[in-house]
């Protein structure tokens, strides 16, 4: 039905914005020829542009609303649309009104996109969640299993993993580039800070 309202907004736009622009330009004739001015040049100009705004625009939003329908965007644009296409009412009114019916059919391809965009980020958020309890079960093994200065050496290394990942970086991103730091290096400037 979407479709259809598309299709006779175009259609009623293009034959009812014809004859509108048709009476449009009459009227304004007719108009012209009772106002008598200094200057005719400014008067036809005024007129020209009044006809442009009041004759082609309706017929112009009725063109466009039409493509958004038949497209499914931007249901305010297409609803403006098929109000301009009652200027021929035999098709102005059904695309109205089957525009309006189908008003949900325009927020269905967002609310698909939204919803594959949360999925997505759930299934990150519990990959990353497996991936930090796989590396704890690690350290807490090795930890476990080491010698006293082993265990330093291990807590050390989970606190810089922790750290590297609050700046962003992946469970296993950050367990990888924490195993290259070097605790040695760090007693030493912890030992020399000291003295």
């Amino acid at each position: 039905m979407r479709k259809a309202a598309g299709i006779l907004m175009i259609i009623g736009g293009l034959i009812g914005g014809s004859l509108w622009l048709r009476i449009v330009r009459d009227l304004m004739t007719d108009f012209a020829k009772t106002i008598t001015t200094a200057d005719p040049a400014s008067t036809a100009m005024v007129l020209g542009l009044l006809i442009v705004l009041i004759g082609y625009l309706p017929m112009g939003l009725s063109f466009v609303g039409g493509i958004y329908a038949l497209k499914r965007k931007h249901w305010g644009l297409a609803l403006a649309g098929s109000i301009c296409s009652v200027l021929f009412p035999f098709l102005g009114i059904p695309a109205v009104v089957l525009l309006i019916m189908r008003k949900g059919e325009f927020n269905l391809e967002n609310q698909s996109e939204q919803k594959a965009l949360e999925a997505k980020e759930t299934k990150s958020k519990v990959n990353t969640e497996k991936e930090k309890n796989e590396i704890w079960t690690l350290f807490y093994r090795e930890i476990a299993s080491a010698s006293p200065e082993k265990q330093d050496e291990l807590q050390w290394h989970a606190a810089q993993w922790d750290k590297l990942m609050k700046q962003g970086l992946s469970p296993r991103e950050a367990h990888k580039k924490s195993r290259m730091l070097d605790y040695d290096n760090y007693l030493r400037e912890k030992y020399e800070g000291n003295s």
